[in-house]
């Protein structure tokens, strides 16, 4: 009869035994789950700030995350457009004129003076400028202006409150008026060289501006009828001869065929990394269960039972992988907070509209170390199977090859060769052979 025996703090004593005796297998174990838990999180982590970096870069080249302009509306077709609810956001602009300036004449720089509604700077314009100061102007003679709009006027390094004297035309006349900065902000207009002043709402009503006659309508299109939308817009709305709705799809289709092309190719390198890690740490599992079946094997001979013997094998695993995992989150967080910047930064000359934010997603890492500690539990599978199924007299006339397959004979009538024997015991098992050149040569190819 056979009796279970449960001697859990034996097998942990074997474990630390085991792991004190074999150093070297040791730190190359851990070197490889440091190096799949390091590779996993920055390379998503790289990805996903990429992802979100050329988001934001298209927002910026676009001026503007509205999808859909109508130049000229009236107040009806306003309340109209209101009514069909096919908009998460609706705004207006109202041109207020130019800036008139002797540095600017002759180049093809220029400075437009506009009026924005609440609902159009925060949800349009917001998304896609950086460096945002102080408030949108309020009174009669306060703006808010681009930085390179101070830049032209050689104002580059004014203040919030500065008092700023602007030549412009309104309602085709030139006029001087002195007006107090209220804040700035940097925007990426690439199409042409124009800077930007914002005035206040006061300003419009006291130049007799109207939206019918200045301005034009800004409408974000909801995700589930942006394919309708012109049909629905075209049907129900009356325009007038010269109005038209403009539609703005053209980069957000560009950014999303360029997301799913790099979600796509970060899923390949996700995925030979996932099997170079596995490869990598299967050797070194393997190549040391094979050293060691001399012990296991003698293991059983004292009563160890197969189940046991798997326990001991996982257990040094699970223990190299507790220091193994934590640096390799480790080294990937810093490189991602600190060295991919530092890289961006380098090939980003000037004002730019690619930032070199890093997106620090914590589930990232959590996904990172679950996914290496289950890459040791599934690589140490197969080592802790032949080590608990050995029987110990294999285990004593073992030589490295599990095969019962009958031998070839190696009988030389030339004498022994040191480089013949050293090419057999190289390859005198074939797919232990095959996993470790195919896992290191995915590893270098990374």
């Amino acid at each position: 009869m056979k009796f279970d025996n449960n001697n859990k703090e034996v097998i942990k004593k074997i474990i630390k035994g085991s792991l004190n005796k074999s150093k070297a297998r040791n730190k190359f174990a851990v070197i490889a789950i440091i190096l799949t838990t390091f590779m996993i999180s920055s390379v998503f982590s790289m990805g996903l700030s990429f992802a979100n970096n050329y988001k934001i870069m298209n927002l910026r080249l676009q001026g503007s995350t509205a999808t859909v302009v109508l130049q000229n509306p009236s107040d009806k077709q306003i309340r109209k457009i209101k009514a069909l609810n096919l908009c998460d956001s609706i705004g207006y602009e109202i041109d207020a004129g130019d800036v008139v300036a002797e540095s600017m004449q002759g180049n093809r720089t220029g400075i437009r003076m506009k009026y924005s509604d609440r609902e159009n700077f925060q949800k349009h314009i917001t998304p896609c400028v950086s460096g945002i100061k102080g408030k949108y102007p309020e009174g009669e003679n306060e703006i808010m202006a681009s930085r390179k709009a101070l830049d032209f006027l050689g104002k580059g390094g004014a203040e919030i409150g500065d008092k700023i004297e602007i030549s412009c035309r309104i309602n085709n006349q030139k006029i001087n008026k002195e007006f107090i900065l209220s804040g700035y902000y940097t925007a990426f207009d690439v199409v042409q060289d124009t800077g930007c002043f914002l005035v206040s709402e006061k300003f419009i009503d006291e130049n007799n501006l109207t939206l019918e006659t200045n301005g034009k309508l800004l409408m974000t299109i909801k995700e589930v009828f942006r394919e309708t939308a012109p049909d629905i817009l075209d049907k129900e709305v009356d325009l007038r001869e010269n109005q038209k709705f403009s539609y703005r799809y053209d980069r957000i289709a560009d950014f999303s065929s360029t997301l799913l092309s790099t979600v796509v190719f970060i899923a390949i390198i996700a995925f030979f990394v996932a099997l170079s890690g596995y490869l990598l740490i299967y050797n070194i599992l393997y190549i040391s269960v094979c050293k060691d079946i001399n012990f296991y094997g003698l293991l059983k001979t004292i009563g160890a039972s197969p189940r046991q013997i798997r326990s001991i094998v996982r257990g040094q695993a699970l223990m190299l992988a507790a220091v193994g995992i934590p640096i390799g989150l480790f080294l990937g967080a810093a490189v991602s907070l600190g060295i991919v910047p530092l890289a961006m930064g380098m090939f980003v000359l000037g004002e730019s509209a690619m930032p070199t934010v890093v997106s620090f997603n914590p589930v990232i890492f959590i996904a990172a170390a679950v996914y290496s500690l289950l890459t040791v539990v599934l690589s140490c599978r197969k080592p802790a199977k032949i080590a608990g199924s050995i029987s110990p007299y294999e285990a004593l006339r073992h030589t490295g090859n599990i095969s019962r397959k009958q031998k070839k004979s190696r009988n030389s009538s030339k004498g022994a060769k040191i480089y013949r024997m050293a090419w057999y015991n190289v390859f005198r098992e074939k797919k232990r052979v095959f996993i470790i050149v195919h896992g290191n040569y995915c590893f270098l190819k990374l």
